[in-house]
């Protein structure tokens, strides 16, 4: 699977995330439906499939930024 851009990376994880919210607001005052509950699971398997990609991008966008800009 071929990185995405961090900041479409990370827009895309943070929209997962308020989704995620909404749902647990909906299961915490109302409940969920078995489809609901379903789609929340496949989001969280691709919120940690984004986090692990992010976090590969941070760091080697870090490895490939020049020594004066890291403070060295």
């Amino acid at each position: 699977m071929k990185d995405h851009d961090p900041k479409q990376t990370r827009g895309e994880l943070i929209q997962l995330l308020n989704k995620q919210l909404g749902t647990l607001e909906k299961e915490t005052f109302g409940g969920l439906t078995t489809t609901e509950r379903r789609k929340y699971e496949v989001r969280r398997e691709r919120i940690h499939q984004l986090y692990d990609e992010f976090a590969r991008q941070t760091v080697l966008d870090y490895e490939e930024t020049p020594p004066l800009i890291k403070g060295f």
